[in-house]
This record gives structure tokens, C-alpha cells and sequence, in this order.
């Protein structure tokens, strides 16, 4: 069975998710999180770890990756989570790209590792610890462009190109593989569609929690404190 998670966790899973992002952020890498968490073995016993992997990982060399992975493995991490990024998997409306990703989700599978799969509709790059940047689809911006409030925007005119508006998930404005427009929902089950069709065979078994990006940041909320705009 998989789990369809909207940023709902527990407290202690989250902590240390939570200190998985912050481990890489600071430099430490797996080696660092490794030796975190075996100054706390304690927690080993009570919670399955699953830590996060870099922003970036699809970019990262996959035998580096691979090295990381088996010493998060070797300390009893139970998993590791990934963003999926919607820019990178449908370069264009309608087509689906996932050789990306599914390396590094047959590499979970054959280190014997849990995945957690983050749907990513948002931007990278405007968080305060972003060392990534990565923005929504180039057709996605061109369709705003021509559609007037499919960005929030502030009281001083001000938009954020982070998520498209809840406000706008109903309407035709995005391209699809035909000459029908897209509503913003539709562009999204799509998207989850093929992801189910692609990795049906990872599905309950390597991949066991889908989580699914509700806002900037892929967090249920208005923009706010981006990086851009400070």
C-alpha cells in the first residue's frame, strides 16, 4: 500500500527528516548524518528514519549518490525522500520524462531502502537554505503571462511565479498534447497518472509514500519571505 501524504507526518519522522536536509545543507553530508544519528541510536529503535536527499540529486553523479545512500543504509535509515521536480519531468505539455529520477529509484530498490516521493509543483531557489534553483515549466510562465491572476500577488502588484493560485486551479490556461487547454488540476493528475503508470512496479514496495506539493515551498500557504524579494 502507498501512502498519499499532503506534509502530514509524525513528529519524530519529521525531526529527523528535518536533520537529514540540515545535515547536507551544512556541508556534512551522509557522513555527517551518519555520525548524528549514531550518537542517538536510541531513536533507531522508536521511529523509521528516512532522510532527504539534496534539491539536486538528479544531478548528482549516481555513484556518489550511490556511496551516500549505503552509509545512510549501513546506520539502519529506513529510507530517503526526493523531490520531483514537475519542470524537470514535463519539459513540455503532456510529455513525461522520468529517466532522471528512475535511476535513483532503482538504486533504493537495490540497496533495499524505502522512498518517499515529494510531487514538486513549486520553485526552488526563493527558501531561505535553497542551494538549488529550479523554476516552474517555460510553458507554464508563458501561459501565465497571457492569463492576468494565475500568480498570487501582493497588494502592491508584486507577483510570485513560486506556485500557480489555488484561485486559478480550475481554469483553461495551460497547454496540453492537444489543442484542448488545461486546467491547472488537470495538468497535475497528469502528472500523477504517468507517475503511477511509470513506477507501477516500484509502487508499494520501494516506493511506499507519495507526497504531494500544495503551495510554495509545497507548503499550503500564501508566498511570503522569498529570497527575490528581501
Amino acid at each position: 500500500e502507498v501512502l498519499f501524504f499532503c506534509f502530514g507526518r509524525w513528529r519524530d519522522t519529521m525531526r529527523w527528516t528535518a536533520l537529514g536536509s540540515a545535515a547536507f545543507a551544512a556541508g556534512l553530508g551522509a557522513y555527517g548524518l551518519v555520525k548524528l544519528i549514531r550518537d542517538d541510536e536510541r531513536v533507531m529503535k522508536t521511529v523509521d528514519v528516512y532522510v532527504m536527499l539534496q534539491l539536486n540529486a538528479a544531478e548528482i553523479p549516481i555513484d556518489q549518490l550511490c556511496k551516500q545512500m549505503k552509509q545512510l543504509k549501513d546506520v539502519g535509515v529506513k529510507g530517503v525522500m526526493m523531490d520531483f521536480w514537475w519542470s524537470r519531468v514535463e519539459k513540455e505539455p503532456g510529455y513525461y520524462d522520468w529517466s532522471d529520477y528512475e535511476k535513483i529509484v532503482l538504486l533504493a530498490k537495490e540497496l533495499g531502502l524505502r522512498m518517499q516521493c515529494v510531487m514538486a509543483f513549486h520553485t526552488c531557489g526563493e527558501a531561505d537554505g535553497d542551494n538549488f534553483v529550479v523554476k516552474l515549466p517555460h510553458w507554464v510562465v508563458e501561459a501565465a503571462k497571457r492569463t492576468p491572476g494565475v500568480f498570487y500577488e501582493d497588494e502592491f502588484g508584486v507577483k510570485s511565479e513560486e506556485y500557480i493560485s489555488i484561485g486559478s486551479d480550475l481554469e483553461r490556461i495551460l497547454p496540453g498534447r492537444s489543442l484542448v487547454k488545461r486546467t491547472p488540476i488537470e495538468a497535475y493528475s497528469g502528472f500523477f497518472k504517468d507517475f503511477k503508470r511509470h513506477f507501477k512496479s516500484y509502487l508499494g514496495s520501494t516506493i511506499t509514500e507519495v507526497q504531494v506539493g500544495l503551495g510554495p515551498c509545497g507548503e499550503l500557504r500564501y508566498p511570503g519571505y522569498a529570497i527575490s524579494k528581501w
